[in-house]
C-alpha cells in the first residue's frame, strides 16, 4: 500500500517511479486491461492492474531483481503469474477469512500457493 502517493507502489532502484512514468506506463498495459475486462463478467481489480503496471515497469527498466509483495497472497493472487526463485512467508493471522480460509492452518495452506517448484522459502516464526 502506499502512504503518500500511489506512485510509491512501483520502485525502481529504491525510489518510487515518477508520475509520468507511472502514466505512461497505465497507458501501456491499458489495452490489454480493456480486453482482459471484455472477456470476463468481473473487470480486474485497482491491485491486478497496479500488479500489471509494475511488471510492465520492470520490463522496461529492465530489472535483474524484483521484490513483489502479494496482495491476499496464496494461489489466485494478482502477483501468483511471476516463476519466483525465492518466497517469503510472514507471520499468519485470521485476514481475508471469506477468501482463504477460516483457520490458520487454511490460510497457510492458501497463502503457500505463492511457492513455486524449487523455490526457496523464508518462513517466519508463527505466532
Amino acid at each position: 500500500p502506499h502512504v503518500q502517493s500511489i506512485t510509491e507502489r512501483i520502485s525502481l532502484d529504491g525510489s518510487p517511479i515518477a508520475a509520468e512514468r507511472f502514466i505512461e506506463t497505465y497507458e501501456d498495459i491499458k489495452p490489454y486491461v480493456e480486453m482482459v475486462d471484455a472477456q470476463q463478467p468481473y473487470r480486474l481489480s485497482f491491485f491486478e492492474v497496479l500488479t500489471g503496471m509494475a511488471y510492465a515497469a520492470f520490463a522496461d527498466a529492465p530489472v535483474d531483481v524484483a521484490v513483489v509483495e502479494v496482495g491476499m497472497g496464496g494461489t489466485w493472487d494478482a502477483t501468483n503469474v511471476i516463476d519466483s526463485t525465492v518466497a517469503v512467508v510472514t507471520p499468519i493471522s485470521l485476514d481475508h477469512t471469506d477468501r482463504l480460509g477460516t483457520t490458520p492452518a487454511e490460510i497457510a495452506g492458501e497463502k503457500s500457493g505463492i511457492i513455486k517448484e524449487g523455490a526457496t522459502v523464508i518462513l517466519a516464526q508463527q505466532p
